[in-house]
């Protein structure tokens, strides 16, 4: 057996954190469709957005689901808050009708609605 690096990331937590969440019965029927790494960009003075979403799901050239990975263990309130308003911010630039913000160590999804208009 392996001795984790001193400070770092547990390689096998690490890879049993991602395999349990890839399948929670909540992602399970998009995980086959998920694309990593989507860069985003939005200019509407005064405000404007650069970011990424960690994967999306597509429906031709549309996407349809934005999920962001979060690896914190115990997220308080404000924290949340806040994933949930970034994630607001990427279906709004993406048009996608619904989001996902997924704490991988809780194996909690959270749906996140675009804002209403």
């Amino acid at each position: 057996m392996t001795t984790p690096r001193r400070g770092g990331p547990d390689p096998v937590e690490v890879a049993t954190t991602a395999l349990r969440t890839l399948d929670l019965s909540e992602l399970t029927p998009f995980v086959s469709r998920l694309v990593p790494e989507i860069p985003l960009w939005a200019a509407s003075p005064p405000r404007f957005l650069a970011g990424r979403a960690d994967a999306v799901v597509m429906e031709g050239d549309r996407i349809v689901l934005v999920v962001d990975w979060k690896s914190d263990v115990n997220p308080d309130a404000t924290a949340q808050s806040a994933h949930a308003a970034q994630l607001r911010d990427y279906l709004v630039v993406t048009g996608a009708e619904r989001g996902a913000v997924v704490y991988m160590s809780a194996g909690h999804v959270y749906w996140i609605e675009p804002r209403s208009p």
